[in-house]
């Protein structure tokens, strides 16, 4: 669930300063600005070892999107592919190989959806973030993917820590 917001800042060239930094990062500001506004509060909580983020570690390369130059937007994770994506961050260790079919087989088994059409879109998904990398083609509808597990952003990654901290 994403949280609408509205600030006033008092020296607007500092929110311009941002905008700019964000265009020259992603070469546009439509869904990047606010990851990296998110990124930002992430940052000073870390900093200032609130609550879970006490036990952080900022990696060296923080960047979600390989090359975010060459894409025209940003997937937003919606709720049944972030199950998927919690799913294959606790059950599958980094650089795993995975079948399109089993891929398919864990949509079923998480979110109870069967259309092939939208395990190709949960898949994208996660393809758009670089999080699956394709290896190979074995016909023109199953691949095999490599499951980055590092490439997973940060702010799903708390998400994950929260939902097992609740119980889920």
């Amino acid at each position: 669930m994403s949280k609408r917001l509205q600030v006033r800042i008092p020296h607007p060239g500092v929110w311009t300063d941002f905008e700019n930094f964000v265009k020259g990062k992603y070469g546009h500001t439509y869904a990047t600005l606010a990851l990296e506004v998110e990124q930002a509060l992430i940052d000073k909580m870390v900093t200032e070892g609130y609550g879970i983020y006490k036990e952080y570690q900022k990696p060296e390369n923080k960047s979600t999107i390989s090359n975010p130059q060459k894409i025209g937007h940003i997937h937003i994770i919606k709720k049944n592919p972030k199950i998927f994506c919690r799913y294959l961050y606790e059950n599958y260790p980094n650089n795993a190989e995975i079948s399109f079919r089993k891929l398919r087989d864990i949509i079923i088994e998480q979110t109870g959806r069967t259309h092939l059409d939208t395990h190709r879109s949960y898949v994208d998904s996660l393809q758009a973030l670089n999080i699956l990398r394709p290896l190979f083609i074995e016909n023109d509808r199953y691949k095999n993917y490599k499951f980055i597990k590092k490439n997973i952003p940060e702010s799903l990654i708390f998400e994950f820590k929260q939902y097992a901290l609740e119980g889920g």
